[in-house]
């Protein structure tokens, strides 16, 4: 294979052989050789006396690009469930039909030869190959695969599905996080108690650690406080729905969040603000005497919590 291009003038072409190999009458295959810098350039394909079998007249064109560099992810971390979608900040992009992104685990082993200075061997990788979503040319978005056991991958980026960037940016698959129980369990509608949420999978997210309120298209979000692997906190909102049942889950990276189902473990309970509207007798003090007192009202049942 021959790869050309010309600067003006025949004179200054530049020139690059590489050899192919034939898979059948109708394919064959060559590695494309380095490249002085980023172009079109013409492609031809010859024979080893130097016969043009597709001449420069109706050329094959090949185009050398910059190199992708992965610059950022967010998040850098996601459940073994697969499903996150994932913002991926690097250059070099293009929108590509090919684009992908590329998350591979890496297993060493220690060599049998220490002498050699390097005495890490490569034991095996995993390759999960991903489509990405064209954002910019300084972004674009896939999903985490689903994986079997948690554990850090790098993520990588090709714009043709072959060549990938080189940067090692580690994306990390962490069991989803559980809530077991909601303390307390019942709370006023307007909102304001601090709850207390135990269960497992726990990570400090920073800002992206967050408690999530109700489920479907009518939610509320509130930053989250990590105490433990087992236990963060959080302020329950004023309630957008009135007295009645919620579920409470919780996300350590911003975007998934624990799975709540049909379970009543993560369940919290609003009620009314309890209101007096009189009170029997309303002399008691006066009478100096111990007796009963008769409360009217709403929401009386939960109002010594």
């Amino acid at each position: 294979f021959a790869y050309s291009s010309s600067t003006g003038s025949d004179f200054n072409q530049i020139v690059a052989l590489t050899p192919a190999n034939i898979r059948s009458d109708t394919q064959m295959t060559c590695n494309s050789p380095p490249w002085p810098n980023v172009g079109i350039v013409n492609l031809q394909v010859a024979t080893k006396g130097g016969e043009n079998v597709y001449s420069i007249d109706t050329p094959l064109l090949f185009e050398y690009v910059a190199q992708l560099t992965v610059l950022h992810l967010s998040p850098s971390w996601g459940t073994t469930g697969g499903g996150t979608l994932v913002q991926v900040r690097a250059t070099g992009i293009r929108n590509s039909s090919n684009l992908h992104c590329r998350f591979r685990n890496t297993r060493f082993g220690v060599c049998e030869n220490k002498r050699t200075s390097d005495c890490d061997t490569l034991l095996s990788s995993t390759d999960f190959v991903m489509p990405a979503i064209f954002m910019s040319s300084f972004r674009v978005s896939c999903m985490s695969p689903l994986v079997l056991h948690p554990g850090r991958y790098a993520l990588e980026l090709s714009n043709n599905g072959i060549d990938y960037s080189l940067n090692g940016l580690q994306f990390e698959f962490v069991e989803p996080p559980v809530v077991d129980r909601v303390v307390p369990r019942v709370v006023h509608s307007h909102g304001g108690s601090t709850l207390q949420l135990m269960g497992r999978g726990f990570i400090d997210g920073g800002v992206a650690l967050r408690c999530k309120f109700g489920s479907g298209g009518k939610t509320q979000s509130v930053r989250a406080v990590f105490k433990s692997a087992f236990q963060v906190s959080c302020v329950a909102p004023k309630s957008l729905w009135g007295p009645g049942i919620v579920q409470v889950t919780v996300t350590t990276n911003g975007v998934d969040y624990s799975f709540s189902g049909r379970s009543t473990k993560n369940a919290l309970t609003y009620t009314a603000f309890p209101t007096v509207s009189s009170v029997e007798p309303d002399d008691i003090a006066g009478r100096g005497r111990q007796r009963p007192i008769r409360l009217e009202g709403t929401s009386l049942e939960k109002a010594s919590d």
